[in-house]
C-alpha cells in the first residue's frame, strides 16, 4: 500500500507540474486584457499568443496538440463505452453481436450531434464544471473522512470538502444562469 500511495503521490506531482508550468509559461506571457479579451469572445487562450507571436509554427503546433487531446479523449471514452456497452449486451442480452454493440454505442451520440451539434459544448461544460469538482474535489474529501487518521487530518479532509462543495454550488450557480460571471 505504501508503494501504491507513493505511485500515486508522484503521478499527481507530475502532472500538477505539467499543468503548472504551463499555464506559468505559455498563459502567463499573455497580458490580462489579452486573455480578458479572449475569454470574452470564448476564443481559447492559442488565439491572441498566435496573435502575440505571430508564428505560423505555432498555429500549426497548438493545432496538432489540441487535435492528439481531442481524438485521444474520443478513443477513450470510446472504448471506455464499448467495454461497458459490450457488458451490457453479454450479461442482459446474452448476445454477443460486436455490430450490436457498436451501433448501441456510436449511433445515438451520432444522431445527437446531426440533431444539435452545440450540445457536446453544453455537455463538456456540465462535465467540466461538476463532474471536476464532484471526482477530485468532494470524492477524495469523503473518501480521507471515511479512513482512519488524526484529527488533524479529518479537519483538512472536512476543510477541503467544504471548499468544493462551495466551488460546486459556485459552477450550479454560474451553468444555470442565476449569476453571470465574465
Amino acid at each position: 500500500m505504501k508503494s501504491v500511495g507513493i505511485a500515486i503521490g508522484i503521478g499527481m506531482l507530475v502532472g500538477f507540474l505539467m499543468n503548472f508550468m504551463w499555464i506559468m509559461v505559455a498563459i502567463g506571457d499573455l497580458p490580462i486584457q489579452k486573455i480578458d479579451q479572449a475569454l470574452r469572445q470564448s476564443l481559447p487562450a492559442t488565439v491572441p499568443m498566435t496573435k502575440m507571436m505571430s508564428s505560423g509554427v505555432f498555429v500549426v503546433a497548438a493545432t496538432i496538440f489540441s487535435m492528439i487531446a481531442i481524438a485521444t479523449s474520443y478513443i477513450a471514452n470510446g472504448t471506455g463505452l464499448m467495454g461497458f456497452v459490450k457488458d451490457l449486451v453479454n450479461n442482459t442480452f446474452k448476445k454477443k453481436s460486436r455490430v450490436l454493440i457498436f451501433v448501441i454505442t456510436f449511433l445515438p451520440p451520432l444522431l445527437i450531434a446531426l440533431i444539435d451539434p452545440d450540445i457536446f459544448l453544453k455537455a463538456i461544460d456540465v462535465v467540466g464544471g461538476i463532474g471536476i469538482v464532484i471526482l477530485f474535489g468532494i470524492l477524495p474529501a469523503i473518501i480521507t473522512l471515511k479512513k482512519p487518521g488524526s484529527i488533524k487530518f479529518k479537519v483538512f479532509s472536512v476543510v477541503c470538502m467544504l471548499v468544493f462543495v462551495l466551488t460546486l454550488v459556485f459552477v450550479i450557480i454560474k451553468l444555470t444562469g442565476i449569476m453571470k460571471v465574465n
